[in-house]
């Protein structure tokens, strides 16, 4: 075995170490911004510094190191693992163990289980962009510590404590049925054990995964929600349907996801990673007696992306009444742009423009952006994708606010005129570009922004 060490320097470096055998490791180290590095045939070890390098690992058990930095904005690393079977090592100390960190920690857990490792993991957090890489660590204060010891783990609702019987029909006893802090509630649930041959199940009423037990949904919506009201997230279910159905996620009120369901009685596992939701509802579009939603082995996480807002507009420094009319440049905070010829931001004591008695920030702070009579922009300024979690906005206008990928409409959502600030818990991902799109305006209409959440 022989090791090969390749040191970065203040200049862009490009190293190609592709001609290493197996039995030889290439050690990369100090690769800063633009850096290219490939490895060969062997375990590489890469150590990054979250500043926009490449690297690739080629074959073998490659290991990449990064240093946990605290900030959700910055260059990307881009990591392509290869063959074999990878690592990704985090560095944290114990001050900088929050729940936005956990809260990463967890969305990484759910894609190394239930993801494509061959689909990109981005995280502006732990600042990568990742594909190829099987398995991950963290060391904490010096100690090599699994995901699960810092995130709490995934729970699987599997509905084996339920000693129901085949036949518990909620008709008779309306009692939400109660499984690790998760209730269930609908007309028509009920658990049923494996050999239950009727109300349509066929042959394939047998549970989804082991076990005896699964939840069976009939002729009724049905919800089920932290029995405490918290929000959650779900990783992954598995559910057959022999009725034209919808399963339906909401925060808030707001509908966030929603998925369509295969009438086909057989039991599919859906890898849904849906994130920050408060309660889920399977929808019966057209049903009858006989017809049923089937679930069973429901991978939840308490944990929600508890992150500050990314932009919330309190870095510029533009008065009460600064139009892009006069500076056309586009404004920018933690990376992010915004253009539109009627932008600017305001502070609270302003009751001009027709912003009245709601002219105050959405959420703290002394600065919100008011968009006036002109569609405007808002993306990375890099141009990369990136993720809308959430927003607070209000309108006096009737408008839209669409999210484009490579100029696509991919989503679309109508704005309340009513002039109150509103939380929308959008999760929109791998976008580059959102418009406030006005559809009807005048001179005193007006949309505004505060409290973005990206990623």
């Amino acid at each position: 075995m022989v090791q090969f060490v390749f040191d970065g320097t203040n200049l862009v470096d490009v190293f190609d170490a592709s001609a290493l055998g197996a039995a030889d490791i290439g050690v990369f180290r100090d690769l800063g911004a633009g850096d290219t590095a490939i490895g060969g045939q062997g375990a590489d070890r890469f150590a990054l510094a979250a500043a926009g390098s490449a690297v690739a690992g080629g074959a073998g058990a490659d290991m990449f190191f990064t240093v946990y930095d605290g900030t959700a904005a910055g260059a990307r690393d881009t990591i392509e693992g290869g063959a074999g079977i990878d690592l990704l090592s985090i560095t944290v100390n114990s001050s900088q163990v929050t729940d936005i960190l956990k809260a990463e920690l967890v969305r990484l857990q759910a894609y190394l289980t239930f993801g494509d490792v061959g689909a990109h993991f981005v995280s502006d957090i732990l600042h990568v962009d990742m594909t190829g890489v099987e398995t991950a660590n963290i060391r904490l204060d010096g100690v090599l510590r699994s995901l699960s010891d810092i995130a709490p783990p995934n729970l699987t609702i599997g509905f084996e404590s339920f000693a129901l019987g085949s036949n518990h029909l909620l008709t008779a006893d309306p009692a939400p049925l109660v499984e690790n802090g998760y209730a269930f509630s609908g007309l028509g649930l009920f658990s049923t054990h494996v050999a239950d041959t009727g109300h349509s199940l066929g042959a394939t009423a047998g549970p989804a995964a082991g076990g005896s037990q699964f939840l069976a949904i009939y002729s009724q919506d049905a919800a089920f929600s932290r029995q405490d009201g918290a929000d959650f997230n779900l990783l992954s279910l598995t559910v057959k349907a022999d009725a034209v159905a919808t399963l339906d996620a909401y925060n808030n009120g707001a509908l966030v996801h929603s998925l369509d369901l295969t009438l086909d009685r057989q039991w599919h596992t859906l890898t849904l990673n849906w994130t920050n939701i408060d309660q889920v509802v399977v929808n019966y579009i057209s049903n009858g007696q006989s017809n049923y939603v089937a679930l069973d082995d429901i991978v939840v996480n308490s944990l929600v992306t508890a992150r500050a807002p990314t932009v919330g507009f309190e870095s510029f420094t533009l008065g009460s009444s600064h139009l892009l009319t006069a500076d056309p440049s586009p404004l920018v905070e933690n990376g992010y742009a915004f253009s539109g010829l009627g932008l600017f931001s305001t502070h609270v004591a302003d009751t001009g423009h027709s912003l009245g008695a709601t002219a105050g920030p959405a959420f703290g702070g002394s600065q919100f952006l008011a968009v006036y009579s002109q569609d405007a922009t808002f993306g990375r300024q890099d141009g990369a994708d990136f993720d809308l979690y959430s927003l607070a906005v209000k309108a006096d206008a009737v408008a839209t606010l669409d999210a484009y990928n490579n100029g696509v409409l991919v989503h679309t959502v109508n704005l309340a005129l009513d002039r109150q600030w509103h939380t929308l818990n959008l999760n929109w991902t791998g976008i580059d570009q959102v418009v406030v799109n006005y559809i009807s305006n005048g001179q005193s209409n007006y949309v505004a922004l505060d409290e973005i959440f990206l990623g």
